[in-house]
């Protein structure tokens, strides 16, 4: 969800600190979409990886998810359309109107608004027109420079921002937000990684915030603390996929 600068800023301490505490030599790696990422796991030119929820989805069978973040003590985020339109106050609003969605393969920014349209018997010309940003910053930014008149992103995405940019978002206001909930980003490992490597990243990362200098990089993150694997929070992507099949 992040841009590839803010990507380097957020999560270069976090790779730096797991180095310090394994021994092992982590270098960060980015790729714009979805797809790009799973072939990154696929050709194993990568080990661990905080991946999107639909990433996992797409490619479970070859990863396991080491650790999942837990954020202000909730382990889930929904899909959210927001506006700074007077005039788009709910989804009914947005009936040809410009939306910006961030990937093909993104739960939050394309699939569930795309669910919600299908299942209520329409489709995406229920919009003017669509553009994918590859990132909910750039969704973002696309909506504030009237390129579109909504964006759709990750809930918690959104709450963050709107803290940290007040003043950019003195107009943004949710439009719709989805029922369905799903587990956040997952740290991931490929399945073919050595057991006791794996064991060792998630260990770390389970007890950061237990130790000081991990708990302020947490906090720099906007995490609480890493939880324990729990690969059912991810199903309702797994129903929802079954059902763009049919």
């Amino acid at each position: 969800n992040l841009s590839p600068k803010e990507t380097i800023h957020i999560y270069q301490p976090l790779l730096q600190y797991i180095s310090k505490k394994t021994g092992f030599q982590c270098v960060l790696m980015q790729k714009k979409t979805n797809f790009e990422i799973k072939d990154l796991f696929n050709s194993k030119s990568v080990d661990i990886g905080i991946i999107t929820a639909s990433a996992y989805v797409l490619d479970q069978d070859q990863m396991n998810i080491i650790a999942i973040p837990v954020i202000n003590n909730d382990l889930t985020f929904s899909s959210v359309i927001i506006s700074n339109k007077d005039n788009i106050r709910k989804f009914e609003d947005l009936r040809g109107k410009s939306i910006a969605f961030t990937d093909i393969a993104s739960f939050s920014g394309y699939l569930i608004p795309l669910y919600y349209i299908k299942e209520n018997n329409l489709d995406i010309n229920y919009f003017s027109n669509h553009i994918f940003t590859f990132n909910s910053s750039d969704s973002i930014s696309a909506l504030l420079d009237n390129i579109v008149d909504a964006a759709a992103l990750n809930s918690k995405f959104f709450k963050t921002y709107i803290k940290e940019n007040p003043e950019k978002s003195q107009n943004l206001h949710i439009v719709w937000q989805s029922p369905i909930r799903i587990g956040n980003p997952p740290v991931v490992a490929r399945k073919d990684i050595n057991p006791e490597i794996e064991k060792r990243i998630k260990d770390v990362l389970i007890n950061m915030n237990s130790d000081p200098e991990g708990e302020r990089i947490l906090k720099a993150l906007g995490y609480d603390k890493f939880s324990q694997s729990q690969p059912t929070l991810y199903l309702p992507i797994k129903m929802i996929l079954k059902k763009f099949e049919q």
